[in-house]
């Protein structure tokens, strides 16, 4: 009986999870940063660009050194 029980449980849980997620697609990517291109893709700056010129600087720094 107890197992019985739980496996209702169980399947009810199943079905209802996903119905609660329920949501457009569109949504979902709208809260990804990196998808609509508001993060770099390291997460260390708000956009690519600006992890490119870091980059850039670094290595010319780098160079300097020598």
């Amino acid at each position: 009986m107890k197992t019985l029980i739980s496996a209702q449980i169980l399947t009810i849980s199943l079905i209802a999870v996903p119905l609660t997620a329920v949501g457009s697609q569109k949504e979902n990517l709208e809260l990804e940063p990196c998808i609509n291109g508001s993060v770099s893709a390291s997460g260390l700056y708000a956009t690519q660009d600006l992890e490119d010129m870091a980059k850039v600087r670094i290595v010319q720094n780098l160079r300097e050194l020598k």
